[in-house]
């Protein structure tokens, strides 16, 4: 059950970053794309992405 009126801190800095950059939406499902978007879709992995080499890696580069 949702309490209308209510905003907590959370949603209300992330609804001014938002408003204030609407450019982060279009960004980050270009990078949502990159790994789960379909393969040959514009932005999309390719058919040929290895998820775990790239996982990996990142994860080596986390230390």
């Amino acid at each position: 059950m949702k309490v209308k009126g209510y905003v907590s801190e959370f949603e209300e800095f992330f609804g001014h970053l938002l408003a204030d950059h609407p450019e982060y939406v279009a960004d980050q499902q270009k990078g949502w794309n990159i790994w789960w978007g379909p393969p040959g879709e514009p932005g999309g992995r390719t058919a040929g992405t290895d998820r775990r080499r790239a996982d990996t890696a990142l994860l080596l580069s986390l230390g």
